[in-house]
């Protein structure tokens, strides 16, 4: 495994003359600064415990506010918490570069959002608006949530998955589009590798169940949504493999990240998903009908690919100031891209295991990165130095797996996500061993939010 990031010169096209006003606005370029003095060290950490142990999570999401702190969980609820009443103490002192945490309270439950039939795998509040909430789950829906309204009112727009069957239940990602100022476009991210974006200003809060019922598992692509259901404004068949897509920080394009069915690399591929398309399989016309329902087949002529590891791109993250890109692939490595030239600067290859998750914290400044491993490894987003490894056990249960022949397994996270305001990470604990489970070693909470000291 090389520690360097894998580009081929026969996809390499430069960004720099479509950066300004496209991909980077000028909201974006405008704090494009990132010098400073070096980083200090994560000094400790305290551990705040969110949900119980019986039931797993693996997404979580701030709202913009920072306010809450959804999570999605097994139990088919989608669980907002709120860790505000914890006093910021903050305790342990920092070994061997490792922050080993004691957990100082319990976050305090604010809502259980019911309406999904399975286990909830992906949530995402709204990037400004901090009372909207997207989730998805095992049971072929997206479902918009208003934290603000009382009983089964809470739900506000639903979408049906189109895709099914071998291609598995559940979305691979959802992803809000940064605009500000209203709810408008999701882009839903599903495993029959298409890429689908709604207006949600046009989703219903029920669809007709016999219409989910009835689609199933022929060619997903072209199917139309079931009544009740709002179609898609513009719909992306990719010829690979899609782990993620997020929009780009001025919104004008999707970015994914794949493995390449030819060679199985890991790349990023970018595409203008709000433009026409030579290759589209139904031509606008100026009709909003014939617009709305396009299906574009998103090939090389379409889009820029920038190969970037061995093996699949698993998570990616823009920087809060547009100016940096974190992808985290199947080869364990943590790339770090500058954005206006799409070069990899910096690449992190402490874990050893596939990298689950990426994030940067508020500033920009730090990159968690998460695995199977023990522990979430805290960098200086430019270099990729090593920060601090925080633990998400306190020091009592990490002996006690440590005695059971554990040690450095189960302390991982299946996603991260930093405070919109401040250094505390929230690490959604879907991972677990399975060995001798029961043991109350075993058990974690369904989210461990970290509050870091750094000095």
């Amino acid at each position: 495994r090389k520690s360097h990031c894998y580009y081929s010169s026969r996809f390499f096209i430069p960004w720099r003359s479509w950066t300004t006003g496209t991909w980077i606005t000028s909201k974006w370029t405008a704090n494009a600064t990132m010098a400073g003095p070096a980083l200090p060290q994560i000094r400790n950490a305290a551990l705040i415990e969110c949900g119980g142990n019986r039931h797993k999570s693996r997404s979580c999401s701030w709202n913009s506010t920072g306010q809450y702190l959804a999570s999605g969980s097994s139990d088919k609820f989608a669980k907002i918490f709120s860790i505000d009443h914890v006093s910021p103490v903050v305790s342990s002192a920092q070994q061997g570069g490792t922050a080993s945490g004691v957990v100082v309270g319990t976050g305090r439950e604010l809502q259980a959002l019911s309406g999904h039939s399975a286990p909830v795998e992906r949530v995402r509040f709204h990037p400004t608006e901090a009372n909207i909430l997207c989730t998805a789950a095992d049971d072929k829906t997206v479902r918009l949530w208003d934290v603000r309204a009382a009983g089964t009112s809470r739900c506000i727009g639903r979408i049906d998955m189109q895709s099914g069957g071998k291609h598995g239940n559940q979305a691979a990602s959802i992803e809000w589009h940064p605009g500000t100022g209203s709810v408008r476009y999701l882009a839903v991210t599903e495993k029959d590798d298409a890429v689908r974006v709604y207006d949600c200003r046009r989703l219903n809060p029920t669809s007709a169940t016999a219409a989910t019922a009835s689609r199933g598992g022929g060619n997903s692509r072209t199917a139309s949504p079931p009544p009740g259901s709002a179609k898609p404004v513009r719909t992306f068949a990719l010829p690979d493999r899609v782990m993620e897509t997020v929009f780009s920080p001025s919104g004008t394009h999707l970015v994914a990240g794949t493995r390449l069915s030819s060679t199985g690399m890991g790349a990023l591929r970018i595409w203008r998903w709000d433009g026409s398309s030579s290759s589209s399989s139904s031509t606008s016309s100026g009709d909003d009908e014939n617009k709305n329902s396009s299906n574009v087949v998103v090939d090389d002529g379409d889009s820029q690919v920038y190969i970037g590891h061995t093996g699949p791109i698993y998570s990616l993250r823009f920087s809060p100031d547009g100016t940096g890109l974190v992808t985290g692939g199947g080869d364990a490595l943590v790339s770090l891209w500058d954005v206006a030239s799409m070069v990899c600067r910096a690449t992190i290859p402490r874990r050893t295991k596939f990298i689950r998750s990426v994030a940067y914290s508020h500033d920009s400044k730090l990159v968690a990165t998460s695995s199977e491993e023990d522990g979430i490894d805290i960098a200086n987003s430019d270099t990729g130095e090593k920060v601090g490894l925080v633990r998400l056990m306190s020091d009592e249960k990490t002996r006690i797996r440590d005695r059971m022949g554990l040690a450095g397994v189960g302390g991982g996270a299946d996603e991260l996500a930093f405070h919109p305001r401040a250094y505390v990470l929230a690490c959604a604990r879907g991972y677990e061993p399975t060995a001798q489970a029961g043991a109350a070693a075993m058990q974690s909470p369904q989210v461990t939010v970290a509050r870091l000291a750094v000095g």
